[in-house]
């Protein structure tokens, strides 16, 4: 593009939370709050929140620093969730003595443990579904289809 062109183009800022892998299917909340200018043109007309996985390979069709634009299939408090469904998967959300917000995953030896101990309703967790990938390596979009 040239000069022109890009000042012709309108950007949207979007927020970022980057997941963390930790291994034995946790992931720790972290670098809250980051943000990234996006052409407005494609960022997806519905999402709730945008997401970066960083260090796993369970997100099959992603690699380190893809974002993931995900929407839930009902209104959310993300304060108040116990719990979310990501790909079909079960995730609950634990927050730590030191106060990091861990998601361990069904998975996980003390997945039920920690369900219990958090009063967590499974039937309550939103579903939450992949609206679009943006790759930053190769700066295309995917939009995925359900």
């Amino acid at each position: 593009m040239n000069e022109q062109e890009i000042s012709e183009v309108g950007y949207t800022t979007v927020t970022i939370t980057s997941f963390i892998y930790r291994g034995d299917y946790v992931w720790q909340q972290g670098r809250l709050d980051s943000k990234v200018d996006i052409p407005s043109a494609q960022v997806p007309d519905e999402y709730d929140i945008v997401i970066e996985p960083v260090g796993s390979d369970f997100f099959t069709e992603v690699k380190d620093g893809d974002l993931l634009f995900i929407k839930y299939d009902h209104k959310v408090d993300p304060n108040e969730v116990g719990g979310f469904i990501f790909n079909h998967e079960k995730f609950v959300r634990i927050v730590t003595s030191g106060g990091r917000l861990l998601y361990v995953h069904q998975d996980n030896p003390d997945f039920k443990h920690y369900v219990e101990e958090n009063h967590a309703d499974e039937k309550e967790f939103p579903e939450s579904v992949i609206v679009n990938i943006f790759h930053t390596r190769t700066r295309s979009w995917e939009k995925v289809e359900h």
